[in-house]
């Protein structure tokens, strides 16, 4: 971690920031609903995972605004999240659920590098990812993760139907493969952004 400090401020304490190092990853530090899959791997943190975390504030954003205006403090308060762990049925194992869940919105991550506590995660969310278990209620096996692509899920929300053009505006955020995403000059030249009256 670097420390930059304000030399130029005159008071008592100089104003310190952190900056983290491209690729830092002693510890994974976004949040666990809109971490990016090079951060779950064990990869860093890179500028283009905050692109993924804008991704993921998109989507969420996108589900909020599908509701009408008197429900939509229920909505926020009581929403299926796409990403997330907001419909998780099994105890624990929040970090297997989230990346099973990119897995199955988005597609495989990849393998996690030198890290074995990140394998068994890794290895788990494949179970969570395709297997099911007999829910109480239901007579049959049930999805553990029961979702589509993310693309069904924003087509499949009611109301008027998504904006073509912001669903491949998330498309483009949303890659898996870090060195592939655009950068935040680039996203912010997308046609979706391009055509929106500000």
């Amino acid at each position: 971690m670097e420390t930059v400090r304000d030399l130029n401020n005159p008071s008592l304490f100089s104003l310190t920031i952190s900056v983290m190092r491209e690729g830092f990853n002693k510890y994974r530090i976004q949040p666990i609903g809109c971490r990016a899959p090079e951060v779950w791997r064990g990869l860093g943190c890179w500028p283009s995972s905050d692109i993924w975390s804008l991704g993921v504030t998109v989507c969420s954003r996108t589900l909020y605004l599908r509701t009408r205006l008197t429900d939509q403090l229920a909505h926020w308060l009581g929403h299926k999240a796409i990403f997330g762990i907001s419909d998780k049925v099994v105890e624990d194992l929040t970090e297997s659920w989230c990346i099973a869940k990119i897995d199955r919105l988005i597609g495989p991550l990849g393998p996690p590098v030198q890290n074995p506590e990140y394998e068994s995660e890794f290895c788990m969310a494949g179970e969570l990812s395709m297997g099911t278990y007999i829910h109480p209620e239901i007579d049959g096996p049930v999805p553990y993760i029961d979702v589509g692509t993310l693309r069904q899920e924003l087509e499949s929300l009611s109301g008027p139907k998504v904006d073509p053009e912001l669903l491949d505006f998330i498309d483009s955020l949303l890659i898996v493969d870090h060195t592939k995403r655009p950068t935040a000059a680039e996203a912010l030249e997308h046609p979706y952004l391009r055509s929106t009256e500000v």
